[in-house]
């Protein structure tokens, strides 16, 4: 990575299919103020978008691997990374496309 890990932005949306009866997410995930990549449409309702984002982060080696079911609260308190989540419910239109990651970010 380039610069040290300092914050994480996790910004969900979630759509619910009334047809069907499921909820489904997409997630933005920005590092130290940079667009790190996006997660199109995942099934998951609730936090889920959290769990979406944090497994994101620890495959692209942002996050080490013992960090991948740890709370959020938790990663705060061990590391000193500032953390904010934010999510809206809206239509299908509205969920994110998926893209690729910052090659810039990844510690790979």
């Amino acid at each position: 990575m380039l610069n040290p890990l300092s914050s994480i932005l996790i910004e969900g949306r979630r759509w619910f299919d009334k047809v069907n009866g499921n909820t489904y997410h997409s997630v933005r995930i920005w590092v130290n103020g940079e667009v790190f990549g996006q997660l199109g449409l995942t099934y998951g309702y609730g936090d889920q978008y959290i769990v979406t984002a944090t497994n994101y982060l620890v495959d692209c080696g942002v996050l080490h691997e013992d960090t991948r079911n740890w709370p959020l609260g938790r990663i705060r308190r061990e590391f000193g990374i500032v953390i904010y989540t934010t999510v809206a419910d809206g239509p299908k239109r509205d969920l994110f496309a998926p893209t690729v990651i910052n090659p810039q970010l990844a510690n790979n």
